[in-house]
């Protein structure tokens, strides 16, 4: 089997399945706390707070599959031990798929734990898109092929959103809740609109999909 077709497939049926997990878990979360779920201020943990897998049966599944797939990409898509960037790239690609399972699936609750997968997800993003960005200035170094420019920049963005997300002076004060005065003078506290780690955590998910796209795109030129 060209191992490349099986990366794209396992690469198509992952972004299915998180679109499936987005639209079953929201509509799950809906009807559990009668409340829209916004990802601009919502975790992903959230989608699934204190419930039971069960109870967001068909969210879950759909959650499940995209990570198996996302390892699976990694590991059946490079069989050539010989080159150390894509030896690199696997490696970090399948720690970054696993910790995302964990970040969306471990509460804040369990708050160290929660934020040390947010911190593993985060590093291993910008080490898998940095090492592609490096894989394709050193071919592009040997062979001169101009196309080889796209994954290039492609990475190099990616490298730069990451630091971007890490650097942001918000993000230290991520827990910072928006004092709103009610009409009868009593202060009460809510979510900000845009509630920066979580938010962060939806753009690393996301991001895992771009990536594996930048990686196919550079295998698929070379």
């Amino acid at each position: 089997m060209n191992n490349k077709n099986f990366a794209l497939g396992l690469l198509v049926v992952e972004t299915i399945f998180l679109v499936g997990f987005l639209i079953f878990s929201r509509i799950n979360y809906k009807n559990r706390f009668k409340e829209k779920y916004d990802l601009r201020n919502h975790f992903p943990y959230e989608l699934n707070f204190e419930g039971r897998y069960s109870d967001n049966l068909f969210g879950n599944i759909c959650g499940t599959i995209m990570g198996v797939c996302a390892v699976l990409f990694y590991v059946f898509f490079e069989p050539n031990f010989g080159d150390g960037y894509y030896l690199f790239t696997r490696i970090a690609g399948i720690l970054y798929s696993i910790s995302i399972s964990f970040m969306i699936f471990v509460p804040m609750k369990v708050l160290k734990t929660h934020l040390l997968y947010t911190v593993i997800v985060i590093v291993f993003s910008f080490l898998s898109s940095f090492s592609i960005a490096l894989n394709a200035m050193n071919v592009f170094n040997r062979t001169h092929n101009g196309v080889l420019l796209i994954p290039l920049i492609m990475a190099v963005v990616i490298c730069l959103f990451v630091m971007a997300l890490i650097i942001n002076p918000k993000i230290n004060k991520w827990a910072k809740l928006e004092e709103v005065i009610e009409p009868d003078g009593t202060k009460t506290y809510k979510r900000p609109k845009w509630f920066v780690l979580a938010f962060t955590e939806w753009c690393l998910i996301l991001l895992s999909i771009l990536i594996q796209a930048v990686v196919l795109i550079n295998k698929f030129i070379y």
